[in-house]
């Protein structure tokens, strides 16, 4: 039987092999951390946050003193990643003017030596995309409403006439 001293060399190698497992994975942060700092930093008006966790675009300018726009939460889900390039659900409680939305799109995010940071660019298309559906979708329900109140409104004028017409056919009827 061998005694703990004679495995001392392997138990120093598989504490170290461990040790530099545990090391790398703390390394960088992961998509879903920048992910989750990048919109919290949106959400906080931290333009310098913002900034340094983004790869940026001549053509977008993210406005982050709009008031009329606001992030009240974020849900930040999982990631895939392909190569080079992450994709991490997300979700955004926001109002934009004065509409309450939520915004389900994917942050993009790019690892730039060793380091991931989010593709200004491709994830404001993202957004775009979900606020202006999430935008119809409102829309949709709005006019749905609409249209449904029109519709009583037209049934119940329809009911009416009907009996007002019945009435004087019948006040017709008994003056003959």
């Amino acid at each position: 039987m061998r005694s703990i001293a004679s495995n001392r060399p392997i138990l120093t190698a598989a504490a170290l092999l461990a040790m530099g497992f545990t090391l790398q994975s703390c390394g960088g942060e992961g998509p879903e951390g920048v992910t989750h700092r990048f919109w919290q930093a949106a959400q906080e008006r931290d333009r310098a946050t913002f900034e340094a966790l983004s790869i940026p675009a001549d053509d977008v300018n993210f406005d982050l003193e709009n008031e009329d726009s606001q992030i009240h939460a974020l849900v930040i889900g999982e990631s895939t990643i392909e190569g080079e390039t992450a994709e991490v659900e997300t979700t955004l409680d926001m109002r934009a003017g004065e509409t309450d939305l939520e915004v389900e799109f994917v942050t993009i995010l790019e690892n730039r030596d060793g380091e991931w940071l989010v593709d200004l660019e491709g994830t404001t298309d993202e957004v775009v995309k979900a606020v202006i559906g999430a935008s119809m979708t409102e829309i949709g329900e709005a006019l749905g409403e609409g249209l449904k109140d029109a519709m009583e409104g037209v049934a119940e004028g329809f009911a009416e006439g009907m009996q007002e017409m019945s009435e004087a056919f019948q006040e017709a009827k008994g003056s003959r």
